[in-house]
């Protein structure tokens, strides 16, 4: 069964949600987004077959208010299947990716949107906040958005937020989470970004640098716009799990492949250092320290031998191995890390190391 209202067709912002398993969260996260006031708005939620009663709940919200819309996957497909879907179901002209266990700051949308017509950008961001399952606050995340080190001197704050020329840009940090705010539609369409569905993590990256291969400016406001709640049991803090592990290992590998595919493409355009070739030369750099640092972690004995095979074949060891240099400002403590793990038998010993003490 899906509920399929018949939205307000003028709608300004469009509130995505892909959700799974969040029974207990996802009261305080639709709470929040129907405190919103001063703009059309519908909220758009696609279950990816949960086990719990999260699809019953939102079918119930569905039938109170008739700017809800609720889908369901046929199965299980993935955070990034289902925000691709998202994208194609959403009426708004922008659309605000939102957790379904996180909260939004109300206030901010109407703020948000209202900005990014007066400016004319695709895509206006705020800063965020940590919380706990309990709702409390620990840390307040202003994104590193250091106007001093990461913009120009000479652009000026205004109305609490700035216009900001992509091309001033000197890093991602704090500009690769999806939730931070609205992403108009159009844009998304006419450039075709979507995530990709390979990832089950970091999938914001890959979508965030497509965006900044085409993006002329943005707006960066000071407010909070958002609480990301931290979970025990969440895809990033779930470590430990064994099949999360292997689904970590893979995101871990395909982020590395294509980084490099990005660079045999040329897909870079050097306007600003996120998109330049140096950038993704580090990431992929990055991304293969991952993949050792994840297959170290596998309990699979039998998946752990095709694995190593797979990457002593692909010269992974002796890639990072050259590429030491990426990293010459690290500690000492990573140094040594990497050190073990580019070296095949090395990498075996640590293994049975993680397997004794964990």
């Amino acid at each position: 069964m899906e509920i399929n209202n018949t939205c307000n067709k003028n709608i300004q912002i469009s509130f995505c949600l892909p959700v799974y398993n969040v029974e207990k969260f996802l009261d305080d996260c639709l709470q929040s987004i129907l405190k919103v006031e001063g703009v059309s708005y519908e909220i758009v939620l696609i279950d990816d077959c949960s086990t719990d009663t999260s699809y019953q709940k939102l079918l119930k919200y569905a039938t109170d208010y008739d700017n809800i819309r609720v889908f369901k996957n046929e199965c299980n497909k993935g955070v990034s299947y289902t925000r691709n879907r998202l994208i194609e179901e959403a009426l708004g002209e922008f659309i605000w990716f939102v957790d379904p266990d996180d909260m939004i700051v109300p206030d901010t949308a109407a703020l948000f949107y209202n900005t990014a017509v007066k400016e004319g950008v695709p895509c206006v961001y705020g800063n965020y906040v940590n919380v706990l399952e309990d709702n409390h606050v620990i840390k307040t995340i202003k994104n590193s958005l250091d106007y001093r080190v990461i913009y120009n001197d000479n652009l000026t704050l205004k109305d609490g937020y700035k216009t900001i020329n992509a091309q001033n840009l000197q890093t991602d940090t704090g500009l690769v989470v999806v939730w931070q705010g609205l992403i108009s539609k159009e844009y998304l369409v006419r450039n075709g970004v979507r995530f990709y569905e390979e990832l089950f993590l970091a999938e914001d990256l890959l979508f965030h640098y497509d965006i900044l291969l085409t993006l002329e400016k943005f707006v960066k406001f000071d407010a909070v716009c958002y609480n990301y709640r931290i979970r025990e049991n969440s895809a990033i803090s779930s470590g430990t799990n064994p099949k999360k592990l292997i689904k970590s290992y893979v995101n871990s590998y395909f982020l590395y492949v294509k980084f490099n595919e990005y660079l045999r493409e040329g897909k870079y355009n050097g306007k600003n250092n996120v998109t330049s070739k140096d950038w993704l030369l580090y990431m992929a750099y990055i991304s293969a320290i991952d993949v050792l640092k994840t297959i170290v972690k596998i309990k699979d004995n039998q998946y752990f031998k095709q694995q190593y095979s797979k990457l002593k074949s692909e010269k992974l060891f002796e890639y990072v191995r050259k590429n030491k240099h990426m990293i010459a400002s690290s500690s000492i403590k990573k140094r040594l890390s990497i050190w073990l793990l580019t070296r095949p038998l090395l990498l075996k010993f640590v293994r049975l190391l993680y397997k004794i003490v964990r």
